[in-house]
């Protein structure tokens, strides 16, 4: 069950001027991790506000340490993050395969004889000794 880890004394001020209180929480997870997040109560409203996860840590106590320690600036850009809601990635829709298998080739073409790159033939026509001269 989460918990309230932090109360935050004074208010952060949002963008148009509307004020909040601000809170750390957090919660474990099943895996036994802590994450933590900001919750933010809009001043004579009453409506609350939470920021997406903003740490992940390791037990209670380093957990309690972190939302101890977040500045009155942090907490700024923890309200305007969720004020904003989430990062939307847009994805590309990728079509799948229409065939399975390339389309056959449209023309064959037949060898015969030699392949046509012989290494060695090109060696021996630039290495053939010279012709040797008789002398009468």
């Amino acid at each position: 069950m989460a918990e309230t880890l932090q109360q935050y004394p004074g208010t952060i001020v949002a963008d148009d001027a509307t004020e909040y209180e601000a809170r750390a929480c957090g919660v474990q997870m099943p895996d036994g991790l802590w994450h933590g997040w900001i919750e933010f109560d809009l001043l004579g409203d009453g409506k609350t506000i939470r920021s997406g996860r903003e740490t992940t840590q390791p037990n209670r106590t380093d957990i309690i340490y972190w939302a101890s320690g977040l500045s009155h600036v942090y907490l700024e850009g923890a309200l305007r993050r969720a004020l904003e809601g989430p990062i939307v990635i847009p994805t590309l829709v990728v079509p799948p395969a229409a065939f399975d298998a390339p389309a056959p080739s449209s023309s064959r073409v037949e060898v015969s004889g030699s392949s046509v790159l012989d290494p060695f033939s090109g060696y021996e026509r630039t290495h053939r000794p010279p012709p040797r001269r008789r002398f009468i």
